[in-house]
């Protein structure tokens, strides 16, 4: 007597124990002087069931490529512990920026997101997933070479010209950079946002920007407009047996008279604003109710030394002038 397959030659009665892979059909044979008989008995292998894995790409941001690897479960394998590993010949996987490439599934928990650095040479991503009883999940899929773009963006300034002690706005947004900067005076900055600058004369700023495909330049100039300076004059008016005479004088448009701009002037002499008379202070204003002229005199007699004049209004440069006058003696 024998049974075939893997069991051999046997006594006329007995039993063993068989543990076939796959489902399998044995044969006894047996032979005796009054013949030979032939029996059959298939046992049926039930396979185990296979992990209902699943790992597909999901979007690719800051420099990763990310992709989800898991487990579609029954309510009834909620229980068991899956085992994920999942490899790339081309590059790694960061777990600062995504979960680890190897772990388990438990629970509730059946998704991963995975960070796969960017750029990356071409190779092939392996994922297995097991799980006692069950038939392994494995998927492949093979990835190029990815070509990481320059840092692009916009960069801008609003207004581009400005008043002598106003500000503009620089305002950007750039991406595929890992580091940007403004100069002069700003500095590190996030790879989008916005800053105030008040520059005190035009300026050119420029946005350097780099990251792993290349670096970026842009510039953005303000241009400062000057104050108006005051359109003054002091001139020598002449002499009478009292003073020398001066004429302090402000040119005004239009418009100034209209806004009422007030004008203020102070004229000296060495320094001082003593030894003058005559029709108006040697210090006053001029606003649009006024004629914008002013005549002072130094008193004579008078020792040499400089007469100086000084105009000024607010949100103008002051108008400021000098006159040497030699002793000055009354007739």
């Amino acid at each position: 007597v024998s049974i075939s397959p893997g069991v051999g030659s046997v006594a006329t009665n007995g039993s063993t124990t068989v543990s076939p892979t796959s489902t399998t059909t044995y044969t006894l044979s047996a032979s005796g002087p009054g013949g030979s008989l032939t029996l059959q008995q298939t046992v049926t292998v039930v396979p185990p069931p296979t992990v209902n894995g699943f790992f597909t790409y999901n979007s690719t941001s800051n420099g990763f490529d990310y992709f989800d690897v898991g487990v579609n479960r029954t309510p009834a394998e909620i229980s068991l512990i899956f085992t994920y590993s999942v490899t790339f010949s081309g590059g790694s996987f960061n777990s600062n920026y995504g979960n680890s490439p190897s772990g388990t599934f438990t629970g509730g928990n059946g998704r991963a997101l995975l960070a796969l650095a960017n750029p990356h040479f071409a190779g092939t991503i392996n994922v297995l997933i097991t799980c006692p009883g069950y038939s392994n999940y494995t998927y492949q899929m093979y990835i190029a070479n990815t070509v990481v773009p320059a840092p692009s963006g916009s960069f801008t300034a609003s207004p581009t010209s400005i008043n002598s002690g106003s500000s503009s706005t620089l305002s950007w947004n750039i991406s595929n950079a890992t580091s940007v900067s403004i100069s002069p005076g700003v500095g590190s900055v996030a790879t989008n946002g916005s800053t105030t600058v008040s520059p005190t004369s035009t300026t050119t700023y420029t946005l350097s920007a780099s990251g792993s495909g290349g670096s970026l330049s842009s510039n953005q100039t303000v241009t400062v407009v000057p104050p108006p300076t005051v359109n003054g004059s002091f001139t020598y008016y002449g002499q009478t047996s009292y003073a020398d005479l001066f004429e302090v004088n402000v040119y005004r448009t239009s418009e100034e008279i209209s806004n009422n701009v007030v004008f203020t002037y102070s004229v000296t002499f060495n320094g001082s604003t003593s030894g003058f008379f005559y029709l108006q202070p040697p210090s006053g204003t001029f606003d649009g109710s006024t004629s914008g002229s002013a005549t002072v005199g130094l008193v004579l007699p008078h020792e040499a030394g400089t007469i100086s004049i000084s105009i000024s209004a607010p949100g103008y440069t002051t108008y400021r002038s000098e006159m040497y006058i030699p002793e000055g003696y009354r007739d």
